[in-house]
């Protein structure tokens, strides 16, 4: 006989169902975020350290936390996002991404 609640649910979400971009974020004095470290979807979109991403969706991220972009860059596995990087010449360049699972966090920060 089962009883209520003895196990959980196969289903139920875990911090390695996180589906993200692959990106590791420092915070800088102006509040913007440089990408310090690339790797997954990220890193097969050609996205290169250094990059300062300024908005996501459209929504601008200065002075926004790591957790708050992280919550806007993560999502159920194959669903788009798109984020707006400022290389270090100055130049933006949108890229659309297809959230995919990254080893560690989706996004982080140092």
């Amino acid at each position: 006989r089962s009883g209520k609640g003895a196990s959980p649910s196969p289903q139920s979400p875990t911090s390695s169902d996180r589906t993200g971009i692959g990106c590791t974020l420092n915070r800088l004095g102006t509040g913007e975020h440089m990408i310090v470290g690339v790797k997954g979807v990220a890193e097969a979109a050609g996205i290169q350290r250094g990059s300062i991403i300024t908005k996501v969706n459209g929504v601008a991220v200065q002075g926004r936390s790591a957790r708050e972009i992280a919550k806007m860059t993560t999502g159920p596995p194959g669903s788009s996002v798109t984020v707006e990087l400022r290389a270090r010449g100055g130049q933006c360049a949108e890229h659309t991404l297809v959230r995919a699972p990254v080893p560690d966090s989706p996004i982080s920060a140092n």
